[in-house]
């Protein structure tokens, strides 16, 4: 996985990252999400997908 971009204000965060991994017939495969993340009682947790 890589992080491309990340923000962050208060306990609001995004992440735009992508996701690599090799399907069952071997070939690569990608998957690209910004993502929204909330902090609650001191942990991040996924929030969902934005809109593309």
């Amino acid at each position: 996985m890589e992080v491309i971009h990340s923000q962050q204000q208060g306990n609001i965060a995004t992440a735009e990252s992508k996701a690599f991994w090799r399907d069952a017939d071997g070939q690569l495969q990608l998957h690209h999400e910004t993502s929204r993340f909330i902090r609650q009682a001191g942990r991040w947790l996924y929030v969902d997908a934005l809109p593309t």
